[in-house]
């Protein structure tokens, strides 16, 4: 349901299609993560709800390691660890155009 469901959101629904410019895979894996969070109850609210952008490694931009007052975010965290996981357990395939196409592991610059 999950590969299903995100290749509608990456390649058939007109408010998305043109948003999402990394892989099916990446978008499946971010999802599942994100319920996985919510279900063992981590992340509070922000892992009830999925960040739809460019690559799963533009998540670096809506949840950035320094928060605005220069300490670790706890949020931040979680983003490098599932982006870092997405490297370690994902489609290598889908990870390595991800990367390319977000420009780098820490967000994405093209808004």
């Amino acid at each position: 349901m999950q590969i299903g469901y995100s290749f509608y959101l990456n390649h058939i629904n007109e408010d998305t299609k043109d948003v999402i410019k990394g892989s099916t895979s990446g978008v499946a894996y971010e999802w599942f993560l994100h319920n996985l969070a919510s279900y063992v109850g981590i992340g509070g609210d922000a892992a009830k709800h999925v960040d739809i952008g460019p690559t799963i490694f533009a998540d670096g931009d809506s949840h950035p390691l320094i928060d605005e007052n220069g300490k670790i975010s706890g949020i931040g965290v979680m983003s490098v660890i599932m982006r870092g996981s997405f490297i370690v357990f994902g489609n290598p395939i889908a990870w390595i155009g991800d990367l390319i196409e977000n420009g780098g592991f820490g967000g994405c610059s093209r808004k």
